[in-house]
């Protein structure tokens, strides 16, 4: 239900700012798929209809930006419709159109948290993430690594990896700090991710296998009030944060 929710909030911001019609073609079919999660009903009708309400706006010929949008749209409403595949392809394209927005925005606020778990920040600095009982400050965008094994290197030679002592991971991270994010490579089907920050690689390697109460492998908070999380496993969910 998050990604509708977001979606249609997202198409109806597009449509006030953009007078592309495609924008409201998107906005009619998640706002269809939104009714129909929020009912908590698969009826047959109501799902011909939303397929309907999908395949007019996947037609709507529209900028680059709107395909992309259409794409995605399309992909999480068949994957939710038709149970959730194998990991593929399509599952690589739909995440990195999520973080897509991050490239360029450099990196801040790197932080060690509980054994090799860290913490980085994207974007304008926030107030409001609660921990411990306090309001701290955060970014935007707000990146998690969890129960990822994980390894920071360049072309040449390896700078630290997870299992290395801590003292030598404080260290290392903050060669992230204020560099900014080039792009996210995604592999099939184990959803091993690699973070490039100019000459550094940053390789986050799945190791535990599904666990569908489990804190994920690395886990994205976004500006939209949508989480992605990617694992554990060969799995991954973008949702409200709420729900």
């Amino acid at each position: 239900m998050g990604f509708a929710a977001a979606a249609v909030r997202h198409f109806a911001q597009r449509m006030t700012d953009d007078p592309e019609p495609c924008w409201e073609s998107c906005h009619t079919a998640g706002a269809a798929w939104l009714e129909v999660l929020e009912s908590r009903r698969r009826e047959p009708g109501e799902i011909e209809r939303v397929d309907v309400l999908m395949e007019q706006a996947d037609k709507c010929v529209g900028s680059r930006e709107v395909h992309r949008s259409q794409e995605t749209l399309k992909f999480l409403y068949l994957r939710w419709r038709d149970g959730a595949p194998r990991v593929a392809e399509a599952d690589v394209r739909a995440i990195e159109e999520i973080v897509r927005p991050l490239y360029g925005r450099p990196a801040w606020k790197v932080e060690l948290g509980h054994g090799s778990f860290f913490t980085m920040e994207f974007g304008a600095p926030v107030t409001g993430l609660e921990r411990d009982g306090e309001t701290v400050e955060h970014g935007e965008w707000h990146l998690w690594v969890a129960m990822a094994a994980w390894r920071l290197e360049t072309a040449t030679h390896v700078v630290a990896a997870s299992e290395y002592p801590r003292v030598f991971l404080q260290r290392a991270l903050q060669a992230l700090h204020g560099q900014s994010l080039d792009h996210i490579t995604i592999d099939t089907p184990s959803l091993e991710t690699t973070l490039r920050f100019g000459a550094l690689r940053l390789r986050l390697f799945p190791v535990f296998p599904e666990d569908p109460d489990g804190l994920g492998d690395w886990v994205l908070w976004t500006p939209g009030g949508c989480v992605l999380t990617v694992g554990e496993g060969s799995t991954w969910t973008y949702a409200d944060e709420n729900t």
